[in-house]
């Protein structure tokens, strides 16, 4: 269940910041529409990396503990895109390392998912979290919506991307505190074990 609710939470909190790339790129920053294409690549490229990442450090193994990881890392460099000194340049690499992390955090619950979900009911668990992923897609294009209906400009979105991304890694780590364990458990044994 909580495996789910982090994967949806992964799609969720993409279709915003997809969203707000548009409008940071074109309004906040004043680029062109190639430039503002270059960042996308850049996010892009930034889940391919941290998606081959998480699959180096998982050892061929559902690695859990990566999960935490992906969301603090996602929630700093979130943070990072709605200071006012990120320019252009800044951007491309910030949201590469956003990328990044979305990545590492997006395998290890996806993998969990299809792993756990029992043999005669995969299709349909998969199916119900693939429908529950796309309504998380909608719900980001309805509080997109609303926050610039607000008045909030791009930076306070990525703001906004960051709390909830720190928000939703506190809630897994307490109410899954196995979630807490691995991710420990995974940094030390990256760091000093090879």
């Amino acid at each position: 269940l909580f495996s789910a609710l982090g994967y949806i939470y992964f799609w969720f909190i993409g279709a915003l910041l997809i969203a707000n790339i548009l409008k940071h790129g074109a309004i906040t920053l004043n680029v062109t529409n190639t430039q503002i294409s270059n960042m996308q690549v850049c996010l892009s490229l930034g889940i391919g990396l941290g998606s081959l990442g998480a699959g180096y450090w998982s050892r061929g193994k559902i690695e859990i503990g990566l999960a935490p990881i992906g969301l603090l890392g996602m929630a700093v460099f979130s943070a990072c895109l709605a200071l006012p000194a990120s320019d252009y340049s800044s951007a491309l690499w910030l949201l590469a390392g956003l990328g990044f992390f979305g990545g590492v955090l997006d395998v290890p619950l996806a993998a969990a998912i299809q792993h756990r979900s029992p043999t005669q009911a995969k299709g349909g668990i998969l199916a119900t979290v693939n429908m529950l992923t796309f309504a998380g897609m909608l719900a980001a294009g309805g509080a997109f919506w609303l926050l610039g209906a607000s008045g909030l400009g791009s930076r306070s979105m990525f703001l906004i991307a960051a709390i909830l991304s720190f928000a939703m890694m506190l809630f897994l780590c307490i109410a899954m505190p196995m979630f807490l364990v691995r991710m420990v458990l995974s940094t030390c044994a990256a760091l000093f074990y090879r």
